[in-house]
């Protein structure tokens, strides 16, 4: 059957359902519905690279660039710029760009491949004075920064090298350089503070040669005369060759409020390694074992004012809070009973997320053009899914206040299953229709967190949520890292009313080795242990929680690697 709200599943475009066109007509969130006078066509044949997708400032305004490095607005027939050459996506927009040709609008930062920084006024896209910018070969695309002294733009070359450009197209002070023997991997992270000022950059040092031995986490302070070392970095990184194999996703906040400075997730797209590290080091080590392929998103979705990192391994979208754990109602498998479908679907790009003081959710699009919308608990929102394109390949966008976006891309394929079918000349179109309110600032609404692409949040307001239920204890505690080395195990569970946890640590045979009491408050808890004089093996961990006359008891095994 249909999905209840509508759909056109397996319908050729321009047949009806109802007397109304599935292919053109989009129910949207608490908004009726959206007809195609709402959409633009995007030009026959232009594809955006990927990521190449950019909302503009104000309702019905948006940039895509394709894979040559030509800029176009939907409903133009030519493009408005063109670099010259392929775009190292995804390019941002800073709203003000003092020295930009008398911008009224901010530029458009874009990179190209070979290491060319253009600015481009948003305002007639000609470049503003005194750009392009050329560096050596770029490791990663730039960020503009807005702070209380001026407009910069962080950008990162290959061998190291990391530079602070004024707006005049000048260097801002001597670039900073890491070990001749070391890289940047990864993604610029942006620290903002309160007032959404950029205050310092966080990037990650991978070895380059064999006898550079140790891979980095540099702080530097953005300050007028150029960058700075942040005098608690670096911090050293444990990730191995395989983690740094594939790309590497970087992401921050104040993730754990309360705990000295501020914390960035580290993530192996290659290995599904996932880090937390602050200026003190590691938090929590998580290994999925398996390929993290778009971005994660960072969001509270359970209310306790700490920030959790939403990622998916294209099928599967976990939620997991700063110690590892996973979050109370997640993972949640699209294909394993969330939403009948007669064909297996894919996440085809990285979630967004929105949260006010009623709650969180999560936005993800699939190869089968379905919209998911997630609360925080992990339950589908009424009304969704729906089918709202033929495929989505670019993640939805929430940057411009009230309304969500993202193209809608027919596969004329006999081989795509979907059964959707347009001329070349109208195969795509973007949308903009309504959202409900919520926090941009404490949210995550665009792929690497928003226009800026600066990969930052501000901290949640929290919102109230159920306490967890006895019955989660053992599904919940978490062991982390597992397999450990020893200098550091930690057992993280929840707790649904205050009360006292005892940790039993026992050999197989059932010797007790360690233990460990602790007071609970309710909500999450957690033990950590070091155990490197113990011998690498198998041991079995005892939780027991008392609290409101109630008792209960949970086992799990764990092991040791000297």
């Amino acid at each position: 059957g249909l999905p209840p709200a509508w759909s056109n599943w397996q319908v050729r475009s321009g047949l009806s359902l109802e007397n109304v066109s599935g292919r053109d007509t989009l129910m949207t969130f608490g908004a009726g519905c959206v007809s195609r006078m709402e959409t633009k066509m995007i030009p026959g044949g232009v594809s955006a690279a990927g990521f190449g997708v950019l909302p503009l400032t104000g309702q019905d305004n948006l940039l895509i660039i394709d894979d040559t490095g030509k800029g176009w607005l939907p409903g133009n027939p030519s493009p408005v710029f063109d670099i010259g050459g392929p775009a190292l996506t995804p390019a941002a927009h800073l709203h003000v760009f003092t020295e930009c040709n008398g911008s009224t609008s901010g530029a458009v930062i874009v990179a190209g491949t070979d290491g060319t920084i253009h600015a481009l006024s948003v305002d007639d896209w000609t470049e503003c004075l005194s750009w392009p910018v050329t560096l050596d070969t770029l490791a990663t695309f730039p960020v503009p920064v807005s702070t209380s002294h001026g407009e910069y733009v962080v950008a990162a070359e290959k061998t190291g090298q990391i530079h602070l450009i004024g707006t005049n197209g000048l260097d801002v002070g001597t670039p900073v350089s890491p070990q001749s023997c070391q890289r940047v991997a990864g993604n610029l992270v942006v620290e903002k503070n309160m007032s959404d000022e950029a205050v310092a950059v966080y990037v990650v040092f991978e070895p380059a040669r064999e006898e550079c031995e140790y891979a980095w986490l540099m702080k530097y302070l953005i300050r007028s005369d150029g960058l700075h070392p942040h005098i608690s970095f670096p911090v050293g990184v444990t990730l191995s060759s395989s983690d740094f194999s594939g790309e590497l996703f970087l992401a921050g906040g104040d993730i754990v409020p309360g705990h000295f400075g501020r914390e960035i997730w580290i993530i192996s797209a290659a290995t599904g390694r996932i880090l937390l590290y602050g200026s003190e080091g590691r938090l929590s080590d998580r290994f999925e074992g398996r390929e993290i392929p778009y971005p994660p998103a960072i969001q509270d979705m359970n209310g306790d004012g700490r920030l959790d990192l939403v990622y998916t391994d294209g099928s599967t979208i976990y939620v997991i809070d700063p110690s590892g754990a996973n979050v109370t109602g997640w993972p949640r498998d699209l294909n394993d009973g969330v939403y009948m479908l007669p064909v297996e679907v894919r996440i085809s790009a990285p979630p967004v997320t929105a949260s006010n003081t009623s709650g969180a959710w999560i936005l993800v699009g699939t190869d089968a053009g379905m919209m998911y919308i997630f609360d925080h608990a992990g339950n589908l929102v009424p009304g969704w899914p729906r089918k709202v394109a033929g495929t989505l390949t670019e993640p939805f966008d929430l940057t411009v206040s009230g309304y969500y976006s993202y193209i809608d891309l027919i596969f004329n394929s006999d081989e795509s299953g979907f059964g959707e079918w347009r001329p070349e000349s109208g195969r795509a179109r973007w949308h903009q229709p309504p959202f409900g309110e919520f926090s941009m600032p404490a949210s995550w609404p665009s792929v690497y967190g928003g226009a800026d692409r600066d990969s930052w949040v501000q901290p949640s307001a929290g919102f109230e949520t159920e306490q967890p239920q006895w019955a989660d204890l053992e599904e919940n505690l978490i062991i982390y890292p597992n397999p450990s080395n020893g200098d550091r195990v930690a057992f993280h569970f929840s707790a649904p009313d205050e009360g006292e946890a005892k940790l039993d640590i026992l050999t197989l045979e059932g010797e007790r080795i360690l233990e460990r009491s602790m007071p609970l408050s309710g909500g999450q808890a957690e033990f950590a242990v070091k155990m490197t004089g113990y011998a690498s093996g198998v041991y079995l961990c005892r939780i027991v929680v008392r609290s409101g006359g109630t008792t209960v008891e949970t086992k799990k095994k764990f092991a040791i690697v000297n």
